[in-house]
Parts: structure tokens; C-alpha cells; sequence
């Protein structure tokens, strides 16, 4: 599973670089995680499936290389939150302080000003989470537009479906967008492979910072997340319960693309 690859190159790639974890924190809305190596520190972010979290066991330790295949690989949602972001901190480690990003094709600084071109009037496109901005922006721009969402209180708006309706919806997509909360739940190998047949398909959000070859090899054209910046106000506005639209003032938005 994309995941579990994703876990094996953090794992492997945390070891090679001696990174230390410095700080795991799970809020309500998101979990933080930073790494420290030679080169300085490094942060990643997940969304956090309250949803999901009922009776579910603690972490036992800080995510790290000696764990990270367990909890992306577990049933336990809170420690595979906590596995997602620690291999985005690893990944955003690779990206940025070793320049890994000079081998990728970054296209933008902001999906949101993407959609208008990559959007054709005669489109249906589909998107995995009910994620407003993106939503707001792609109403009355195609055909016909989709919205799958996993939790019912964020079911709302004009067609937008629980997330049960994939295989019928997204064999009829020609652009498939799709929350990087997909990780998360463990959905995105099946959403991807409901996929085939689309134009072209993108992962977006602070969730979706892993490596993006992985997602590549997956079939996705493009993603789109975050840089944390600012480690110590991102680290705090999670503890103290903030989402995306808090923290994202801290961040820098980017765009890869696979073509």
C-alpha cells in the first residue's frame, strides 16, 4: 500500500540521516511531529479522524524509525495520524534541507489559483473531502462536480455524497482531487484505483506532504501541501487546537507536478 512504502522510505531515510524526533503533538484537529538532523529541524502535519478515535490505544512511544512501519501499517487510527506525520517530516527534511525538491517539477505556490486552468468547462470532476475552498472554487466551472465526504457532519452543501458512493462516481471522473486525509483512513489506494480512467489526479492538503515519487509511482499528477515555516507557531496554534486555515499562515504552499 502507498502508505506502508511511504513508512519503509521514512524508515530507512530517518536511519541513513540520524534524524532525532523532537516533538509528536495530537490536537483535535491535527498532529504535529518535527525531526531534527545535522541540517537543522523539519515539521510535518496530519489530520486527525475524530471520527474515528473512539477506544482507540495510545501511542506507546513518539513515532521514529524503530516504530514508524508499525503504526502506518496499524488499524489504530491515532497511531497511523502520528505515523503520516512523521513520514511528512521526513519527507519534508529530504525536500528541503537536502534539496531533494530541485528533482521535482514544482508548477505553482497555490492549487487554488491552479484550478482555473487545469478545469475544462466540460469536465466532472470529483473530490474526495469536503474541502470548502477547493469546492467554492470549482462550483459553476464544470460540467457536473462531486463531493465524497467520510463524516457526516461535513456532509453538507449541494452534491455531496457519503464516501460509500466512490465506485459509482469516480469511473465517471476526468479530474479526481482528493484530500491527503486519504492517508490517514488508508482509502487513497482505493480511491486512486476508482481513478483510472481520469484526465489527470491530484492530492492536496497538509496531509499530503510525503515524498512525492510515491504518490507518482501511484498515478497521481499532481500534489499539492505546505512547508511549515514557522515551527514554533504552527506547533503551538495544533496544540492549542487549530486547523489548516489557522496554521496555514505559517506555511508555504506548493505544487508539484509528475509531467
Amino acid at each position: 500500500m502507498l502508505i506502508d512504502e511511504a513508512a519503509l522510505l521514512a524508515e530507512r531515510k530517518a536511519r541513513d540521516l540520524n534524524l532525532e524526533t523532537v516533538d509528536t503533538i495530537i490536537g483535535v484537529k491535527y498532529c504535529y511531529v518535527s525531526v531534527r538532523g545535522s541540517l537543522g529541524l523539519e515539521a510535518g502535519v496530519s489530520f486527525v479522524p475524530l471520527e474515528d478515535l473512539n477506544c482507540t490505544e495510545p501511542l506507546p512511544e513518539p513515532p521514529s524509525p524503530s516504530n514508524i512501519v508499525e503504526y502506518a501499517s496499524s488499524t489504530n487510527p491515532l497511531w497511523k495520524t502520528a505515523a503520516v506525520a512523521y513520514i511528512n517530516a521526513v519527507s519534508q527534511y529530504l525536500l528541503w534541507k537536502l534539496n531533494h525538491i530541485n528533482e521535482f517539477k514544482l508548477v505553482s505556490l497555490n492549487l487554488i489559483d491552479m484550478l482555473s486552468e487545469l478545469i475544462e468547462p466540460e469536465n466532472t470532476v470529483v473530490v474526495i473531502g469536503n474541502m470548502e475552498p477547493i469546492v467554492r472554487k470549482l462550483k459553476n466551472t464544470c460540467r457536473e462536480l462531486y463531493v465524497l465526504e467520510r463524516n457526516p457532519k461535513m456532509r453538507v452543501g449541494e452534491n455531496v455524497y457519503a464516501d460509500t458512493a466512490a465506485p459509482r462516481l469516480l469511473g465517471k471522473a476526468d479530474v479526481v482531487i482528493v484530500t491527503g486525509a486519504t492517508l490517514v483512513n488508508d482509502t487513497i489506494d482505493h480511491v486512486l484505483a476508482l481513478s483510472s480512467k481520469a484526465r489527470f489526479k491530484i492530492v492536496v492538503g497538509p496531509t499530503a506532504g510525503i515524498y512525492p515519487e510515491i504518490f507518482f509511482k501511484y498515478g497521481v499528477d499532481y500534489v499539492a501541501s505546505l512547508k511549515v515555516v514557522d515551527y514554533e507557531k504552527v506547533k503551538k496554534c495544533i496544540m492549542l487546537g487549530g486547523g489548516r486555515w489557522n496554521f496555514g499562515k505559517w506555511c508555504k504552499d506548493y505544487v508539484f507536478s509528475s509531467k
